[in-house]
């Protein structure tokens, strides 16, 4: 009787099990692929240590203006000492104890202030800032062109998505097409001439159909090389939705403000 609960228990948990692991993922967003692609980007990365390293070498240099105050001490313990008086170990060779503390304590301090230097200081610290300035411009830089990067391959992911989806509706119907012909042609309705016609249609876009799926795979790879993961894994975006309100400027101005702030521009 526990022999056969048991492999009824078996057999009713392993395809619940085999469902959990069937699970589909959720959509990855452009907003998250953004975000996980700048988190793992190796260029990114380095570009904010070097902005970190900037803030330290103006703290380094801010520094410098404050006076260097340096402290020192020494302990010492004497034990087991005798004193002997001058010329007076010839007639008293056993000497006398000496009566002061055996501690020795000494404590000093120093301190060093520049009270002028010419304006060396001020200026090294107006350049470590300009310098962090750049930096900081440098990595908003590095960082836009990997969303950028990301963008344009997470568009191309969806454009051949679309695009093999397509293709394999029209290969179905191709093939419906294609059976209906060859009815006709034994029934000597139409040609033989377009039965091949319609063989060689469907051979191109079945064709086509697998050279969208090697494209697929590659805009996947690049992709899943910019966020970091596995190039073979599978990714389910998410549609996108495109803005629907008019624009409140002109392309003047527009072309005025990438001209005053964008970047590549300055």
């Amino acid at each position: 009787m526990n022999g056969r609960s048991w492999l009824r228990l078996g057999s009713a948990t392993y395809p619940v099990a085999a469902q959990v692991a069937a699970a589909p993922a959720a959509p990855l967003t452009l907003e998250q692929a953004w975000t996980q692609a700048t988190a793992h980007n190796k260029e990114v990365q380095m570009q904010r240590q070097q902005v970190e390293l900037s803030a330290e070498l103006v703290k380094d240099r801010q520094n410098e203006r404050l006076p260097r105050v340096g402290a020192r001490g020494s302990y010492a313990y004497l034990g087991g000492l005798v004193a002997y008086e001058a010329h007076a170990w010839l007639q008293n060779p056993e000497g006398v104890a000496v009566p002061a503390s055996s501690h020795a304590v000494r404590v000093g301090l120093e301190a060093d202030w520049e009270v002028y230097t010419g304006g060396r200081i001020k200026n090294q610290i107006a350049s470590q800032v300009a310098n962090e300035v750049l930096e900081t411009e440098r990595l908003t830089l590095t960082a836009s062109d990997v969303r950028l990067r990301v963008a344009t391959a997470y568009l191309d992911v969806q454009r051949n998505q679309e695009y093999q989806a397509l293709t394999a509706n029209n290969v179905k119907e191709s093939q419906r097409r294609l059976k209906q012909i060859q009815s006709l042609y034994k029934n000597g309705v139409v040609l033989r001439s377009d039965l091949l016609r319609a063989e060689l249609q469907l051979s191109q876009q079945q064709l086509l159909l697998t050279e969208i799926g090697n494209t697929l795979t590659l805009t996947n790879q690049r992709l899943n090389i910019l966020l970091g993961a596995p190039e073979d894994q599978a990714n389910q975006l998410a549609p996108l939705r495109l803005p629907t309100t008019a624009l409140d400027n002109s392309y003047a101005d527009y072309l005025d403000q990438a001209q005053a702030k964008a970047p590549e521009l300055r």
